[in-house]
């Protein structure tokens, strides 16, 4: 009986040596190389509480997030520090099948009252490549609908965002 069980064990442990760990397809190109950028706000005085824009991933280009569209937690960083300090990123990506590059909302909300938003970088991003893609410069990311509000919640005009 000891030797059934013995062998009725080796046979279990084996066939889960033999799964492998799972990694399958995530549904989208194996990424291998990581290319980081910054964020950064250009005002003259600090009058920022808020920034919004969107950010045109080039191809091969991605952000690990959820089913939802949420960026994963880590591939977003804010650099402006703060206690207060509130940042969002959502990817939405073309329907299979149709040739639109992936777009990156980013949301910065600066709600410490003590604290002012200065210019500078204000947002590190991780971004991912997918194998055999060379990290592409910045020139080939497209930042567009940049918004800016105060403390208020009012538009600031003005301000710029560059990616560096």
């Amino acid at each position: 009986m000891k030797k059934i069980w013995s062998l009725l064990l080796l046979g279990i442990c084996s066939s889960l040596l033999a799964c492998g760990s799972g990694g399958g397809s995530s549904g989208g190109a194996a990424v291998t190389d990581t290319v980081t950028l910054k964020l950064a706000l250009g005002q003259a005085g600090n009058s920022v509480k808020a920034v919004e824009t969107t950010i045109t991933l080039p191809d091969g280009v991605s952000v690990p997030a959820d089913a939802t569209g949420a960026v994963l937690p880590g591939f977003l960083t804010p650099t402006i520090g703060g206690r207060a300090t509130n940042l969002f990123g959502q990817l939405t990506q073309a329907a299979p099948g149709v040739p639109a590059p992936a777009t990156l909302t980013i949301i910065l909300l600066n709600a410490d009252p003590g604290f002012a938003m200065a210019s500078g970088d204000i947002v590190t991003l991780s971004l991912k490549l997918a194998t055999g893609v060379a990290a592409p410069g910045t020139s080939a990311f497209v930042l567009s609908g940049s918004n800016f509000f105060d403390v208020n919640g009012a538009p600031v005009s003005g301000p710029t965002l560059s990616l560096h």
